[in-house]
């Protein structure tokens, strides 16, 4: 929780990264018993995480064309 709100921040991207990597990594080395679903679970939160950072991005443009487009309007 404590990286998710590192993202306004410089470096936060660079952090989600870094622990999405770590992740993966502590996955694959897990014994053979636990090792595919951990990596599965790992490979679930990195598509969220790509998902997340694609949709944020698209967000903040739409907001921007709007709040361009419609001075002193609140929101829609």
């Amino acid at each position: 929780m404590i990286a998710a709100g590192m993202v306004g921040r410089p470096g936060g991207y660079l952090v989600g990264w870094v622990l999405q990597g770590w992740m993966v990594g502590a996955a694959v080395v897990l014994p053979r018993v636990a090792r595919d679903v951990a990596v599965l679970v790992a490979l679930v939160f990195v598509g969220l995480w790509v998902v997340a950072l694609r949709l944020g991005g698209r967000i903040d443009r739409e907001r921007a064309e709007f709040d361009a487009a419609n001075p002193g309007v609140v929101g829609p």
